[in-house]
Order: C-alpha cells, then structure tokens, then sequence
C-alpha cells in the first residue's frame, strides 16, 4: 500500500497522511455549516418556547386580579408571537425544511392554545 501511494502520489504515506488531516482540519462544508446555524437557531427559540410554556401552569395556578391576569397571559402569547416571528425570519437549508414546517405548526398551535386558553383576541 505504502509503494503504491508513493508511486502514485509521489508522496510517502505519513506525509500524505499528515497533509490529508492538515486539509481535513481546514476543511468547511458550507452545507453543514448552514445547517449547523439553523439548527443552534432554532434550538434557542424552542427552548424559549420550552420556557415560555412552562410558565402558563404557574400563571392558570396562580391568584391574580383580573388586571394582573390580563397582563401576565398577555405576556406569554406575545412571547409565544414573538418566537413564531423568529421562526419565520430564520432561512432553513432544503434538507431541515420538514423540520422547519413541524417548528412552525407546533408554535402556532402553541399561541393558538394560549389565546384559546385564556381567552385573548387574536
């Protein structure tokens, strides 16, 4: 194997060993690397969804006057409006679009069930 890489390369097998890893280390596959962005972008804005859902038990729980009610649901569906808004702007690669059409459905189902919920106007 080494006789062979030598003679078809000119090379010897470590150099060419070492200057395959060098190039490897160097390398940037723009693919991955657009994939790799909308993903860690996506992954906060359904973490904050995360959040922001966890908080609608604690709020129904919770005894607040009719004001402070309001306000307070109020907040988590702009929340919840706002990470959909996010979503939207985000530019996802060809092969995260199914991905991308689940995040969609499952934050307008989210603010759907908040204002359904606690009965705020759309």
């Amino acid at each position: 194997m080494s006789d062979a890489i030598d003679s078809v390369t000119g090379l010897d097998i470590g150099v060419l060993e070492s200057q395959l890893n060098r190039w490897l280390a160097d390398w940037d596959d723009p693919e991955r690397r657009d994939a790799a962005a909308y993903l860690s972008e996506l992954s906060a804005i359904l973490a904050a969804d995360t959040a922001n859902s966890n908080q609608r038990p604690e709020n129904l729980s919770r005894q607040m006057n009719a004001n402070e009610a309001i306000r307070s649901r109020a907040v988590l569906a702009s929340t919840a409006k706002d990470l959909l808004d996010s979503l939207n702007l985000l530019n996802p690669p060809s092969k995260a679009l199914a991905l991308h059409q689940e995040s969609q459905e499952h934050l307008s189902c989210n603010l759907a069930s908040l204002k359904f919920v606690f009965n705020l106007p759309d």
